[in-house]
């Protein structure tokens, strides 16, 4: 298992850095839903429609790296175009 999942490990680093950065700017609510969507939401749907068709360690190990990819993205999307620090931004930009 940690081979598996320790070099995949670093986007889990990678959402806890951008949570916290969110939530320092004083966005609160979304890095929570994106981190219930992504983390958990998502990780237990895995593991509901994937391990039935599939019931091998691997499918329940790949669930980790899956939801840390998809919340990481999620994150740097949400943090490069619809963060409370981008928007404030363009709001002084446009003044």
């Amino acid at each position: 298992m940690m081979r598996y999942l320790a070099p995949m490990y670093v986007e889990y680093v990678a959402i806890e850095i951008l949570s916290g950065a969110l939530r320092g700017v004083g966005d609160c609510w979304c890095p929570m839903v994106i981190c219930l969507l992504g983390v958990c939401v998502l990780r237990v749907s895995w593991i509901l429609i994937a391990v039935p068709l599939k019931r091998d360690m691997y499918t329940i190990m790949f669930s980790y790296p899956l939801t840390w990819i998809t919340t990481t993205i999620l994150f740097i999307i949400y943090y490069l175009f619809f963060g409370k620090l981008k928007l404030s931004k363009a709001k002084e930009a446009k003044n």
